[in-house]
């Protein structure tokens, strides 16, 4: 079991995903926003994994990215505009293209977390 921060905007991709995950065994944290998300990283429990959409209300999901990295924790990008990234800002992360399976999901969740480092 891991400890997961979602970063969605999306309600129903959030909650998907979220559902999935606990499915999975996993515990859930979610958030909305970058600046939600920040907090989280900032103030929460030690997270095993952050999820982040790269389009978020109020930033992009690099920036929650780096914050997660800063802390030590392992990051999957989820996006439907990955192609609009130079690969070198991607090249830290595993990243997962919008639309995906929930498959593709759960494989690279084990994937990351199976890592270490």
């Amino acid at each position: 079991m891991a400890y997961i921060l979602l970063v969605e905007d999306d309600e129903q991709v959030r909650l998907l995903i979220e559902e999935i995950l606990i499915m999975s065994g996993h515990c859930v944290a979610v958030a909305e926003t970058v600046a939600a998300g920040s907090t989280l990283l900032d103030a929460g429990p030690s997270y095993d994994l952050t999820i982040t959409d790269d389009r978020l209300p109020d930033g992009n999901g690099l920036t929650i990215a780096n914050c997660a990295t800063e802390h030590g924790i392992k990051v999957i990008i989820i996006s439907g505009f990955l192609a609009e990234y130079p690969a070198d800002q991607l090249l830290p992360y595993i990243t997962l293209a919008k639309p995906f399976r929930m498959s593709q999901l759960t494989a690279a969740i084990a994937h990351v977390l199976s890592t270490h480092g």
